[in-house]
């Protein structure tokens, strides 16, 4: 990891993003059976396509990154202080997995991403716990390993020694490499399933994209918020118990035509341009009808 930081050094140096070196580097392979990372411990990677394949993973705070997939195939236990997922790096829970997350916001950063195939349960209870796309922190004191990491630098210096890699001036960091530059997003595909405990409060400010026959099972008075929309398949069913509430606070939700809304619980628009489906058998509440376009939207119950 050191010696790719070295690639991406200050401009006033020769050293200037050579991406290219990496795909030299041998790919790491590892498989464990129980793994733990907390408090301020950092586990990376810097050799492309790396995959660390881990049955039961218990994160309680630090890092998790690199050009790679960390697959979880049995459990994964989310508590603690806030976690990062960083420098493209794509966890990837299995449909034979679960996860619960009960303490501790989480951050993804530099074009990370979470697939979920299995049941992925949030089960606060009261106070909220939040998914943040880095760098964006609602703690200041938090130290946020995403702030000094840049997608790309520019470099002044020119010779006619440098490879083609390096003559354009702008050069890439070699921690992430182009998804440096791309927005991290959270994705349940085939039958995953976001479920919350009763009383659960929880924010998404990354995009939300349910697709396949994924499902939302929100529980009783939980309050689920929405604030950079995201997708909901034509299979996908959305469950509100009592009193549960999902808020539509910001960005945009496009919900496929045969997605289903249903449950006695509430859907409340707060803000953000989202397409509504076909059949919304929930209570509905939009606060503010002027900046809400409604193209597919054809009944509500």
């Amino acid at each position: 990891w050191q010696s790719s930081s070295l690639l991406y050094a200050p401009s006033w140096t020769l050293d200037r993003g050579l991406v290219s070196a990496l795909l030299q580097a041998p790919t790491c392979v590892i498989s464990i059976t129980t793994f733990t990372v907390q408090d301020n411990a950092a586990v990376l990677t810097s050799a492309p396509s790396s995959n660390f394949t881990v049955q039961s993973l218990r994160w309680a705070g630090g890092v998790i990154g690199g050009l790679g997939t960390t697959s979880v195939q049995s459990s994964l236990v989310m508590s603690g202080a806030s976690k990062f997922l960083s420098y493209g790096m794509h966890l990837v829970l299995a449909a034979s997995a679960s996860a619960d997350w009960g303490q501790g916001n989480f951050y993804l950063g530099n074009g990370a991403n979470v697939t979920v195939l299995g049941d992925w349960r949030i089960s606060n209870y009261g106070a909220k716990i939040t998914v943040y796309q880095a760098p964006q922190s609602a703690d200041a004191a938090l130290l946020n390993p995403f702030e000094d990491t840049q997608g790309r630098s520019w470099g002044s210096y020119y010779s006619d020694a440098l490879t083609s890699e390096l003559r354009p001036g702008w050069y890439l960091n070699p921690l992430c490499g182009d998804y440096c530059l791309t927005s991290s997003q959270m994705t349940f595909g085939g039958k995953g399933n976001l479920s919350t405990s009763t009383s659960a409060n929880v924010s998404f400010y990354l995009p939300l994209n349910m697709i396949d026959e994924s499902t939302i099972k929100v529980g009783d008075y939980a309050d689920v918020s929405l604030h950079n929309g995201g997708t909901l398949g034509n299979e996908v069913v959305v469950d509100l118990s009592p009193g549960a509430v999902i808020h539509l606070t910001g960005g945009s939700l496009n919900m496929e035509a045969r997605s289903t809304i249903t449950g006695a619980g509430d859907l409340v628009v707060d803000a953000g341009a989202h397409n509504l489906a076909f059949s919304i058998n929930a209570h509905i509440t939009i606060s503010n009808v002027s900046h809400y376009p409604f193209p597919l939207c054809s009944e509500l119950t």
